[in-house]
């Protein structure tokens, strides 16, 4: 069956099963709280989507609830699921305004027995929940993890997809914004604030943890051991202000030659920020170490941190990330991030787009290490008390547990 469920045709079909098994209740699960997790990311890579997903994943005790996971075919973000044990049933199918796909999804969900199906973003939480609402699933979650005026490819207008959203929400049982900000984004839509709840997004303070960068990933990244380190963490595209980055990098080698810096991650303007780089003559100074999954040994690399996005319309975990493994923070003064470092001194704000603040900011922490250190410490502790996975995980668990006995009794 084809992506439009004909009869026949010999492409892949578009929902593959894939890892322990079928839809159903088995032989000693009858007690377990069954929910689905339908997750399409923006870029069909792995990214905030399937970090948050991995997060609740991490606080489900299997003793008492059996997840299913709907997932695009992203090879990386398959086999981490997999490893789980989860069974996923892979999305071939790219397309939103996909009826196969819908009738397949739907089908899946009715014949499953789930308690609770859980959609992500705005493709998931637009298929997704379709699909739920057709087959009659017992409670329906979306978590919003970005603010989006229209659907997937500008297929419909603004005031529409508003509608839509309406239309969908009047049908959700609990609507979940990773921050203040999306909240406020949702209820500005029309959106029933009564059902949204805001569950930010944390960091693993396991996995994020202060350490000393090991050589052998000094080395992997193309870096010198004995420069100091100036990184950042980000898909190359215009919203992350690396441009910004280069151009503060040539004023900072100006004075201190002796700094290098890395840019980590991958995306469209790779070969125009290299090009840029050669043509500031810092090609030699700034590495492009690609894609890492290593990203909190990457992080451990580095003397100071720089996230300089000109805008982020998701929760962006890198911020979390740094300050979680005790590392001064340098960062641009969007909203977004004035909602988690505004007001504190865990972090030092530029304007964004501004390469000579940034490189005036970058200067100052290096020529004053006694400050970046506080201000990492300052750091630390506001991820250790705000931002901390455990709480999220918590929250997660009550309102899956609200629902599914609320739908019970």
């Amino acid at each position: 069956m084809d992506a439009h469920g004909s009869r026949g045709s010999t492409e892949k079909p578009d929902l593959e099963r894939r890892g322990r098994g079928g839809p159903g209740r088995g032989s000693g699960e009858s007690q377990l709280k069954r929910i689905l997790q339908i997750v399409f990311s923006a870029h069909g890579t792995i990214g905030g989507q399937q970090t948050h997903l991995s997060h609740i994943l991490d606080g489900l005790d299997n003793d008492l609830y059996h997840v299913d996971v709907v997932n695009w075919d992203v090879p990386e973000s398959v086999a981490e699921l997999e490893r789980r044990g989860i069974n996923v049933l892979v999305v071939k199918s790219r397309r939103i305004l996909d009826l196969g796909l819908l009738r397949r999804l739907t089908e899946h969900i009715r014949g499953g027995g789930y308690d609770l199906v859980h959609a992500h973003g705005h493709r998931g939480g637009l298929l997704g929940r379709v699909a739920a609402i057709r087959a009659r699933a017992p409670a329906i979650v979306w978590t919003c993890h970005v603010a989006e005026n229209k659907a997937d490819g500008g297929w419909l207008s603004e005031r529409a997809y508003a509608r839509l959203l309406r239309w969908l929400d009047a049908r959700t049982d609990a609507t979940i914004a990773v921050s203040p900000e999306l909240k406020d984004w949702l209820i500005e839509i029309g959106l029933d604030a009564d059902r949204i709840e805001v569950v930010r997004n944390c960091v693993d303070p396991t996995r994020f943890r202060p350490r000393h960068g090991d050589p052998d990933v000094v080395r992997s990244l193309g870096l010198e051991e004995k420069r100091p380190v100036v990184g950042t963490i980000a898909r190359l595209t215009e919203q992350k202000g690396l441009a910004c980055l280069l151009r503060a990098a040539a004023r900072v080698l100006q004075e201190r030659p002796e700094v290098q810096f890395v840019i980590v991650g991958k995306g469209p303007l790779g070969d125009e920020l290299r090009r840029l780089a050669e043509e500031l003559g810092i090609a030699g100074d700034v590495v492009f170490a690609g894609q890492r999954s290593d990203v909190p040994e990457v992080i451990s690399t580095f003397d100071l941190a720089v996230v300089p996005s000109l805008w982020e319309g998701a929760f962006s975990y890198v911020p979390l990330e740094i300050m979680s493994s005790r590392k001064p923070l340098i960062c641009s003064d969007i909203p977004h991030f004035k909602n988690i470092v505004g007001g504190t001194h865990a972090a030092l704000m530029v304007p964004a787009g501004s390469s000579e603040e940034l490189a005036r900011a970058v200067l100052e922490m290096l020529n004053k290490p006694e400050e970046a250190g506080r201000m990492a410490r300052e750091g630390y502790d506001l991820v250790r008390a705000d931002f901390d996975i455990r709480v999220m995980q918590q929250r997660m668990r009550e309102i899956y547990d609200r629902l599914v006995e609320k739908e019970a009794g």
